[in-house]
Order: structure tokens, then C-alpha cells, then sequence
């Protein structure tokens, strides 16, 4: 597969399995990728291994209801909102 324009691609769970086999795929093929899981050592390998292409963070996804209303932040200056905890790895 061939890619005319880099993309940023975000990939959660890719600490491991197909998650972690998408992240150095992507960056394979020339994307930017963020890769996030909950345990930011499993991170440390593929990130090495793709020549600065894959930047590791430590997030995990949950359910919009489980936010605090304090941690929703506006999403693009849009009246839509995410729900962000991360600590880059």
C-alpha cells in the first residue's frame, strides 16, 4: 500500500496484539503515529523501532459517562466535548 500524504493516525491499545501490529504499520508506511495504552512500557519497543514515526501515551479509553464534567474540555471550538487523561510516555 503506497501513501501520498503522511497522516496523524491516533491507535488505541497498542501495547500489544493487533493494536500494537497496526501502530508499526502505519508508521511503516509513513504515517505520524500516536499510539496510546494504559501501560506506557509496551510502548517503548515499537516507538524504537519506527525511527521517531510512533510517539507513546498513556491513556485509556472510557465511557463518556464516566468523565467528571471538571475533565470534559471543548473539542476544536466546537460545543462538543472529549474527555482527555494522558501522560506522554
Amino acid at each position: 500500500m503506497s501513501v501520498t500524504e503522511p497522516k496523524v493516525v491516533l491507535v488505541t491499545g497498542a501495547g500489544s496484539g493487533i493494536g500494537q501490529a497496526t501502530a508499526r504499520h502505519l508508521a511503516a508506511i509513513r504515517h505520524r503515529v500516536v499510539a496510546g495504552a494504559r501501560r506506557t512500557d509496551r510502548l517503548a519497543a515499537p516507538a524504537a523501532e519506527c525511527d521517531g514515526a510512533v510517539d507513546g501515551v498513556e491513556l485509556d479509553v472510557i465511557a463518556w459517562t464516566a468523565c467528571t464534567p471538571s475533565s470534559r474540555t471543548p473539542w476544536r471550538g466546537t460545543e462538543e466535548s472529549t474527555c482527555w487523561s494522558t501522560t506522554r510516555a
